[in-house]
């Protein structure tokens, strides 16, 4: 029946609420209950293989299914390790800092393993009933690439095997002998070098050379690849014992100084002797290799930076003064931007005080030691990658596992100039972090702002990917170590599936073309290396992220095609990113970020341009974006001012400092010069965009396909991440949707202006409404023509505001109102269209100081149901010549029921004898009255005076009877910015003919008050409801709007099909028809979908009687219960009678169009 599919539904919803801690153990954890757990696993695990048998038989893909055994297959061992051996976790666990954080701390390494067995349990039954559903043909799921054989090839963006586009992809320090591990997460390999393959007879080691070629050999008979030649930075032993100045200067994972010629002599040996043999035939031979040429670099030297207390070496600050003298050729034009009096270069390098003092940003001192930071670091890679491409036989590309923060952290002094380096690597390269909700924060950098906003942090990843493929849209993208899984600043221990999954499609849909994903450190039997405080919360103990890692690469894999064109070769905004203002402002980059943030929720493209790049900005189909810029040098500024010139649009955003105020050194700029196409104030990034939605709009290109974001109630929302691509040969659209808000969203997909059918490419089902996505949803869609369109929920109406500001571009001239024509009434209101109004307005009426006058705007607002809302509002001031003598109405706002007056409902401000206001209100049943306040709120010092300008607004609701009006007043002080007073009044009652009007006016008037008040009115405005929900319906299909339209002619009247939740242009969907259910007690209950639309246009009108004779139709009912259904924006409702005393009982369900 219909009410049980309705119960399916809810408890679906129910399931996904408690979802997040359905892994969590809650049982005992003696002997006796982890045996009965194990065994489940064990039952679920042969209950899989046995689905899995016969899927392969029905020649079904099962692909997936084996990512699953494999991970129960490794954590029914590592979970027994983790079991037998508590007291590794136990002290892991006593021995962080931040053992608060950890969930049952106290008892964490006892029920860590029945956490994993329980995560088993979860993701078995995930993969049994993805198993059930193919074997059902209910979806179909297609074949992923196998990495096992076929010749692998890195392309300009990405990878190909056997021509295809695929994404490699592994585990750090996952174990490469043990094959379902590399069909389940990947192949990628590699090996490491240093220096301490370097003796001290300055040779090569040629055991270690041996080594290091045999392993990438037999990785490569093996068909892992790509190979990462990992370049790690520590010295030998025997060369710190002989020159210990060559740890001047090191860093953490540099731990050497990087500007000794000692240093690099070596490195030249070690690149000589180790590559030609590791990267030639008895290596990896023709195997796809990267030399990633170092670890997460950073040579901080500010005050407080990562490790810039060790300073730097002598050869650096020879290399600083070289650096000063090339830029200021005299020490006297160094003095003279410093503000120094040295003597000579020597004694300015002498002065340059190393960790750099934090008062020195925003000044000459600062940006010239990080932009100097800069140029050596730049030489520095220069060089390592010259020695590794000279001495490899195939001169493999290089890349940089740079900090995945480094485009949106607050300082740059670590000497990471990230659009050099960008283009430098041939592979671009870094270690993003995405974080999910209700991670443990142990020390996270950046600000948790986004919980308010999103399910996962994903700014991080996707603005360091636009990034590098705005500048190098050409080039590869391989995180080397993506922490979406855990890292030493969080780690989350009831990780779901969806997270991992949505992280994932976030990374390549942005041009990702490989990972390695941190990290795996389990050895064979179960048991841990590395540190064991890493592994608290880490993949090792999460089964169900690492088994949703291991299926998303397959799903991404199958779809490689679409994914890879999905990412935009151009886009259309350009933010313009300004080095000098990221290293002198901390404010920049977090400014930078938010309103990147507020672009990307825009769903349109969104990329990077700088100084160096915007002369490649198309000035006809581009615009640039600049964020908040506090410091630009003049280089900078002259770059911008010349697209401009080129007739480049530019759209600027404000932020609390003005932009192009000072230049890179910190002096102050008088002007800019520029003249945006649109300013936009920086703020809340909700607010921000829909700012930017208003100044983009005529920039933006049409997209093929359109998509409508809404909230759970329907109203337009933010949150779901959509890009799309047309396929030139079918002309099909592809469209991948992620849901990265914490709440649900609908997303409403059209094709010009029209429904479209779409097919769902992942599971091969066609979709039948709008999609809801829960949050990290995942869609990857096509249009096609050949399938019905879906049906389309109908949004609530958005209140519709039109403002009268009696200008002249409106049509108004000097003189009397009423002798515009949207305005009746009598003499008395003048116009003044170039009278000032508030905040700098033109156009004003006065009011007559000597006359009672009105005047009635002549637009019908639509006031027909129930609920209806109706807002007029005034801004307005006055000014008192003489104290007021008694209380007189200052203004009235007034409702009529005809054009030219007629009865009326009106509320008003009164001036008091005793020197203040209230309000009036005036209607059928009884004037009534605020308390009223004083008129000091006004801007009034006394009676006498000019008051501020103030707003008045009164809202009226139309009653279910003419004696069931309400209203709400507002009075506010705009100068102010304050509320002067409220007052709601209901119970209001009006004469029978203005109750019977669907249509009212609106109007104003005021009392004649000899000489005591003038009056002065900036603006009058009415607010009315948006477009019903079956106007909303006629809208999106494209209907005729007749009750006796059916436009699919499908038997069905089209408004029927929108009351009862049907797609009048598919045939095959009618809606779902009121359903009658006789239960055992004897009640009858009528079944019915009804629209939730707060104004849907239509009535429904359920009845019942005992006798079609006396045709007496009943609409009272024992009892109404609504539950929402299944279908986005419609209840079910279900009416209930007794019958058990009927022989007969009838039910109709009407619907009434006004």
């Amino acid at each position: 029946m219909f009410n049980e599919v309705v119960k399916k539904s809810l408890n679906l919803i129910g399931f996904l609420l408690v979802g997040l801690n359905a892994s969590a153990w809650d049982g005992g954890t003696d002997e006796a209950d982890w045996r009965a757990l194990t065994d489940r696993v064990a039952s679920n695990k042969t209950e899989l293989a046995s689905l899995t048998a016969q899927a392969d038989m029905a020649g079904l893909n099962t692909d997936y299914a084996a990512v699953s055994k494999t991970v129960i297959d490794r954590f029914l061992v590592y979970s027994q390790y983790d079991r037998d051996h508590p007291e590794i976790m136990s002290n892991a666990v006593a021995a962080v800092w931040w053992r608060g954080k950890i969930p049952n701390s106290a008892t964490y390494h006892i029920e860590l393993p029945f956490d994993e067995m329980q995560e088993c349990l979860d993701l078995s039954n995930n993969a049994m009933d993805e198993l059930r559903q193919q074997l059902a043909s209910n979806i179909s799921l297609e074949d992923p690439s196998d990495f096992s054989t076929g010749t692998l090839v890195l392309t300009n963006r990405f990878y190909t095997l056997d021509g295809n586009p695929v994404f490699p992809s592994t585990f750090t320090w996952m174990l490469k002998d043990e094959e379902d591990l590399l069909q389940a997460f990947g192949r990628v390999g590699g090996r490491s070098y240093s220096l301490t393959s370097v003796d001290s007879d300055n040779t090569v080691n040629a055991g270690n050379r041996n080594a290091m070629a045999a392993d990438l050999y037999a990785q490569s008979a093996d068909n892992i690849g790509p190979q990462q030649i990992f370049l790690g930075h520590q010295a030998d032993s025997w060369m710190i014992s002989s020159h210990p100045e060559v740890l001047d200067g090191a860093r953490n994972f540099t731990k050497y100084d990087i500007d000794s010629p000692l240093i690099r002599g070596w490195l030249t040996t070690l690149f000589e002797g180790i590559l030609p043999t590791a990267c030639g035939p008895a290596g990896s031979g023709n195997q796809p290799r990267i030399h990633l040429l170092a670890n997460e670099p950073s040579f901080s030297t500010r005050e407080g930076g990562w490790l810039a207390s060790n300073g730097v070496s002598d050869h650096t600050m020879a290399k600083y003064k070289e650096w000063i003298t090339a830029k200021y050729t005299t020490v006297s034009n160094l003095n003279m931007t410093y503000g120094t009096s040295y003597a000579d270069f020597d004694a300015a390098k002498a002065g340059m005080i190393i960790p750099v003092p934090l008062s020195l940003q925003g000044g000459p001192i600062w940006y010239d030691w990080c932009r100097f930071n800069m140029d050596r670091v730049n030489e520095w890679f220069s060089f390592l990658k010259n020695g590794t491409q000279s001495n490899d036989p195939a001169g493999s590309p290089v890349t940089i596992k740079l900090l995945g923060g480094t485009l949106s952290d607050e300082y740059r002094d670590a000497g990471i100039d990230l659009e050099y380096l960008t283009k430098l690597q041939d592979v671009m390269g870094a270690d993003n972090h995405v974080v999910p909700l209700g991670a443990s924060d142990l020390n996270i950098k950046f600000s948790m702002e986004w919980t308010n906003r999103y399910a996962l942090a994903w700014m991080e990843q996707s603005m360091m990917m636009d990034f590098t493929k705005s500048l190098c849209p050409d080039k590869p993208f391989y995180d080397s170590e993506w922490h979406g899984l855990s890292t030493d600043r969080w780690c989350h221990f009831s990780m779901g599936r969806d997270y991992v999954r949505t992280a994932l499609w976030l990374g390549f849909t942005h041009g990702m073309s490989a990972m390695q994903a941190w990290y795996f450190p389990r050895k064979h039997d179960g048991s841990l290396r590395g540190d064991m405080g890493a592994v608290i919360g880490s993949a090792a103990t999460l089964p169900k992220a690492v088994d949703s890692y291991g299926r998303t690469f397959k799903e991404l894999n199958a779809h490689a095609g679409s994914i890879t064109a999905l990412v935009p070769e151009t886009r259309s905004f350009m933010l313009y990113y300004c080095e000098e203002a990221a290293i002198q402002d901390t404010e920049y980059t977090a400014d930078l970020t938010d309103v990147y943030d507020a672009l990307k929720l825009l769903n349109i493209s969104v990329g990077f341009t700088t100084p160096t790049e915007i002369s490649n900005v198309s000035t006809l189909n581009q615009t640039v974006i600049i964020p908040p810029t506090a410091y630009m040098s003049d280089v900078s500024l002259a770059a911008l001012q010349t697209y401009e010139g080129a007739g480049g649009n530019l759209v600027q955003v404000n932020g609390a400092t003005a932009s192009f105020g000072k230049n890179e050194q910190g002096g102050s700029r008088s002007s800019s010069g520029l003249t945006p196409f649109a300013s936009v104030a920086f703020s809340e990034v909700y607010a921000m965009a829909d700012s930017l939605t208003i100044a983009l709009n005529a920039l933006k290109p049409s997209l093929p396909v359109q998509t409508l974001i809404l909230s759970p109630d329907l109203q337009p929302a933010y949150g779901v991440l959509s890009s799309q691509w047309i396929d030139p040969a079918t002309g099909n659209t592809t469209v991948v949707l992620i849901n990265v808000s914490k709440d649900t969203r609908t997303v409403v997909l059209k094709e010009s202006g029209l429904p479209v059918g779409l097919r769902n490419l992942i599971t091969q089902q066609l979709l039948t409404s709008s999609p809801v996505m829960e949050p990290c949803d995942v869609l990857l869609l096509q249009t096609d023509h050949s399938i019905p369109p879906p049906s389309v929920p109908l949004q609530a109406p958005s209140p519709v505001t039109t403002v009268v500001q009696f200008t002249g571009s409106e049509g108004y001239a000097t003189g009397d109102l009423t002798a515009h024509s949207d305005w009746t009434g009598p003499l008395g209101n003048m116009v003044n269209p170039n009278g000032a109004g508030y905040n700098g307005a033109q156009g004003i009426v006065d009011v007559s100081l000597n006359a009672w006058v009105k005047g009635v705007y002549s637009a019908g607002l639509s006031s027909a149901s129930a609920g209806d809302e109706i807002t007029l509002s005034s801004v307005f001031k006055f000014t008192s010549t003489n104290s007021v003598i008694g209380a007189k109405d200052l203004i009235n706002l007034m409702f009529y029921d005809e054009s030219t007056g007629g009865d009326f409902m009106r509320a008003g401000v009164r001036r008091t004898s005793s020197g203040g206001f209230d309000f009036i209100v005036v209607n059928q049943n009884g004037n009534r009255f605020s308390t009223g306040v004083s008129s000091s709120l006004a801007g009034l010092v006394s009676d006498l005076g000019t008051s501020d300008w103030l707003e008045f607004s009164v809202t009226l609701t139309r009653g279910a009877s003419s004696d069931d009006w309400a209203m709400d007043l507002t009075l506010m002080n705009l100068v102010s910015n304050s509320i002067i007073e409220t007052f709601s009044a209901g119970g209001l009652g009006s004469t029978p003919d203005f109750f019977a009007a669907e249509t009212l006016y609106g109007g104003f008037s005021s009392s004649m008050i000899a000489m005591i008040s003038s009056r002065v009115i900036d603006c009058f405005s009415y607010t009315v409801p948006g477009q019903t929900g079956w106007q909303q319906f006629v809208s999106n299909y494209g209907l005729g709007g007749s009750v006796t339209n059916d436009f699919d002619h499908d038997g069905q009247f089209d408004y029927v099909e929108y009351a009862l939740g049907g797609n009048p242009v598919n045939s095959a969907s009618q809606g779902t028809m009121p359903s009658i259910v006789y239960a055992h007690d004897s009640y009858v209950s009528l079944y019915n979908l009804e629209i939730t639309n707060a104004h849907p246009g239509i009535t429904y009108l359920a009845e019942w009687t005992d006798s079609l004779v006396s045709n007496g139709w009943n609409q009272t009912w024992d009892s109404t219960v609504i539950v929402p259904s299944a279908i986005p924006g419609y209840d079910e409702v279900e009416r209930k009678i007794y019958g058990g005393t009927n022989d007969h009982l009838f039910f109709r369900l009407q619907i009434i169009v006004p």
